[in-house]
């Protein structure tokens, strides 16, 4: 095959390949209004986020937790219904 026919597959191969790896950068991104918090000590427990999600939204069921090692990004809750965003360090939702 003539490399001049293989260069614009590669291309597409690097460029989808690199937004897949850097999605999550990419995301934090795109919304930064809800992935940065203010750290400010340790995170509450997950009963007690668990608890705040149960309060606002009653009629969802939490799926599974997305825990970030970085103290300024906010946790993501996943319900059966939407995303949360939510403040580990104050349980404040910032926003689905």
């Amino acid at each position: 095959m003539p490399p001049i026919i293989v260069c614009p597959f590669l291309l597409i191969f690097a460029i989808t390949g690199s937004l897949m790896a850097f999605e999550p950068e990419i995301d934090h991104l795109l919304h930064a209004c809800l992935s940065y918090v203010e750290p400010a000590g340790k995170p509450i427990s997950l009963a007690a986020i668990s608890n705040k999600i149960h309060s606002v939204f009653p009629k969802d069921t939490i799926g599974s937790y997305n825990l970030s090692a970085s103290p300024g990004i906010s946790w993501q809750v996943y319900t059966n219904n939407r995303l949360v965003y939510i403040d580990q360090h104050n349980v404040k939702i910032s926003g689905t």
